[in-house]
């Protein structure tokens, strides 16, 4: 935890960004790609306001060279807010230059049960009641400071004379900076950029024993369509990779009608990609059983025994009803 009077008499928390190049001559570099750098790391500190009850204010104070130096430097209004605000400042700066595929801090029990049952952490912040890996954890975790740190470094990959970007301060608590100097290389830059698949989420339920009454069935060997089917009460789609039961479809050998069903086992993927509406995929992977109206029902032949611990089904078969 911080403790605030350590740090009553700090005004200010000073930041530099210093951008080097591949000759120890250059001291500037494109305009457009250092806005938009800067600009997206200013973003991300700002982004700091949603966990505050009063905004941070942000000063840019004049470059220098020895490469190229940003400075900036956070006015702190409030005495009592410097602890915190140290804390979750020097959070957001290592988690924005770490790269993404750091594993994820490893967090004592007591800490993930914190982070689990706060309902806000606005609130938990302003108690000061949260540590300084409980602020890492946040940092490393919020959204909004992952895309201003992938268009930080996708901007700065634009520029080829860069051999690496370096974070540090000169602020500190008690004789200790507030955070450490972090180096990034140019060869790593790409670890920081997001791809389209670093913003989904993707979510596998297996089902067993689901009763499916299909509505239009895919008769044509090699057609690769979707069944239409209804289940739960609403209509879906899915596909079907169930081999055996194919081979019995195509062959003729199980034919369907109004109210023919299967009793199978389902996989759903859910995927869903930032705010983007979830997708949701269907696929029958296995069919026990077969039948009509729910009054007979036949077990599917299968070549080889499913090595899976699966019942009959939704219903038992008799033998003598065949």
């Amino acid at each position: 935890m911080v403790e605030l009077t350590l740090v009553k008499n700090l005004t200010s928390i000073d930041i530099h960004i210093h951008f080097y190049f591949n000759e120890d001559s250059i001291h500037s570099m494109n305009a457009t790609i250092f806005n938009e750098c800067e600009r997206q790391f200013i973003n991300a500190i700002k982004n700091i306001n949603k966990y505050l009850k009063e905004p941070i204010n942000i000063q840019v104070f004049a470059k220098k060279e020895g490469g190229l130096i940003e400075n900036l430097k956070i006015i702190i209004e409030h005495s009592m807010t410097v602890g915190i605000i140290s804390a979750i400042v020097a959070a957001f700066c290592t988690a924005f230059f770490t790269s993404k595929f750091r594993p994820k801090l490893p967090l004592s029990e007591e800490s993930k049960n914190k982070i689990d049952k706060l309902i806000k952490i606005k609130e938990a912040i302003t108690s000061n009641v949260l540590t300084e890996e409980d602020f890492l954890n946040i940092a490393s975790n919020d959204e909004e400071l992952l895309k201003y740190r992938s268009s930080f470094f996708k901007t700065a990959k634009n520029d080829e004379t860069l051999t690496q970007i370096e974070i540090n301060t000169d602020t500190k608590i008690e004789d200790r900076l507030i955070f450490n100097k972090i180096s990034v290389p140019y060869n790593k830059f790409d670890d920081f950029i997001l791809t389209d698949n670093d913003n989904e989420e993707t979510t596998e339920m297996n089902e067993d024993k689901v009763i499916i009454h299909i509505i239009a069935p895919i008769l044509v060997k090699g057609r690769k369509d979707h069944w239409k089917s209804f289940y739960n009460g609403e209509s879906i789609d899915f596909i079907l990779s169930d081999k055996d039961f194919l081979e019995q479809v195509y062959s003729h050998e199980i034919k369907f009608c109004n109210g023919s069903f299967i009793d199978c086992k389902l996989k759903v993927i859910t995927t869903k990609k930032g705010k983007e509406k979830e997708l949701i995929s269907r696929e029958v992977t296995y069919v026990e059983n077969y039948g009509e109206d729910e009054k007979f029902v036949a077990p599917v032949k299968h070549k080889k025994k499913k090595t899976e611990n699966m019942d009959q089904g939704f219903f038992a078969f008799d033998e003598s009803e065949r």
